[in-house]
């Protein structure tokens, strides 16, 4: 999101020019750009707010390859100072992964072939369901989640190459700062982002969950992987000034809606340290 703002101040990215979404396109997961009808067109800004407030897969790998790719990108965030932060893979190599553990064959697979195998048993379309019945139907006999989605737990837990990408909690911070600030990309630019943050539909019990409107809002971006992951990372707005949150979390293994709660009550216990700080000292606060 970040580098696609910095384009468009630059001129090299127009984020009012329209695309089409193809089929080849659609990645299964998070997101909602999968259950439309082939052929919607949609803007650069379009793919920004859905990568950020649902996640959406299919919105990150198109706005990836307008961003000039994985070295293009790895190397401007070197540049800019986020050294460890790196996008490892694309989602489509994300999601190949599993079928490649299974037979080095599966690498070539077309991405449609991809989408087939993780597809929703409920997708909306019947046309796209039953276009990709068959390729869905003999890869789930070669590679069934559940002989295949306990290895790529470990593996998501223990190697990073396996990750979709790799972060540390300061380095987030101090992007967020700079969203915040606007301090990274120019003043327009940098308010943007922050309205798409604002409109997040996602984890709603993580960072939010214990902090109310109007008292509070909060604008932020979840990662998920369950069971074993759920991450949370954001500005909080309100009587103590911004306060930049960031929350990793890999290897998890209490119930998934626990330890959503435990990112919302240790939100809340941030929040209320710098409140207190604020009413003893009024000079406190204004940006931790």
């Amino acid at each position: 999101m970040v580098r696609a703002y910095h384009l468009s101040d630059q001129k090299q990215l127009n984020l009012d020019e329209r695309i089409e979404v193809k089929g080849s396109d659609l990645r299964d997961g998070s997101g909602v750009l999968y259950t439309f009808d082939a052929g919607l067109r949609v803007t650069l800004r379009d793919l920004i707010t859905q990568m950020i407030i649902t996640s959406d897969n299919t919105a990150t790998d198109l706005l990836l390859d307008r961003v000039g790719g994985l070295e293009a990108l790895n190397a401007w965030l070197t540049s800019a100072g986020f050294p460890n932060t790196k996008m490892v893979q694309s989602t489509l190599s994300f999601f190949r992964q599993p079928l490649e553990l299974v037979d080095p064959k599966y690498r070539s697979l077309p991405p449609e072939d991809i989408f087939a195998y993780w597809i929703h048993p409920y997708e909306i379309s019947d046309g796209l369901m039953q276009s990709h019945a068959s390729a869905s139907t003999t890869l789930q006999k070669a590679a069934p989640f559940a002989t295949v989605l306990p290895k790529m737990t470990a593996l998501w837990n223990d190697d990073r190459q396996y990750r979709l990408g790799s972060m540390t909690a300061r380095e987030t911070a101090v992007m967020l700062e700079g969203i915040d600030r606007g301090t990274l990309v120019s003043k327009s630019s940098s308010a943007q982002m922050k309205r798409i943050l604002t409109e997040q539909r996602e984890g709603r019990l993580r960072l939010p969950h214990y902090l109310q409107w109007p008292d509070y809002f909060v604008a932020h971006k979840t990662g998920d992987g369950p069971p074993v992951i759920a991450n949370d990372v954001g500005v909080v707005y309100g009587p103590a000034g911004s306060i930049v949150i960031s929350f990793f979390s890999a290897a998890n293994t209490d119930p998934y809606g626990e330890h959503e709660d435990r990112i919302g009550h240790l939100a809340r216990a941030v929040v209320d340290y710098f409140a207190a700080a604020k009413r003893a000292s009024p000079s406190v606060g204004q940006k931790q």
